[in-house]
């Protein structure tokens, strides 16, 4: 979300969506014949790889990958009409608005930490 300070071509938070509910409940979300398509389910121990952090996370959460996410630029390749839950990130869900499902770093984090 450039637009809220964040550093072009960070990425961090598109390469694990970390979620409180499985892929069959996406259609609580208007964006969610988007979602089935883009985001796609991962194992937690691959989530970890990707961002070492989650490790720590508590049960419940489900990890995901986008397939609009480009790793080599970093960036999200339908920027402009991405899904709202993207857009929300991370306040799309209450439940992971918390420092550890935010990557380290991240404008966002220092942000949620302020609140709590």
């Amino acid at each position: 979300m450039r637009e809220r300070n964040c550093p072009k071509s960070c990425g961090t938070c598109c390469e694990v969506v970390l979620l409180s509910f499985p892929k069959k409940d996406f259609k609580k979300h208007e964006d969610y014949k988007l979602l089935l398509r883009i985001w796609h389910r991962i194992s937690k121990k691959k989530a970890i790889e990707l961002r070492p952090q989650l490790k720590n996370i508590s049960k419940g959460h489900y990890f995901y990958t986008c397939n609009q996410y480009n790793k080599l630029t970093r960036s999200c390749m339908i920027y402009n009409k991405r899904p709202r839950a993207c857009k929300g990130f991370p306040f799309y869900e209450k439940s992971v608005v918390n420092a550890q499902a935010l990557p380290q770093g991240c404008y966002w984090a220092n942000q949620v930490m302020k609140l709590t």
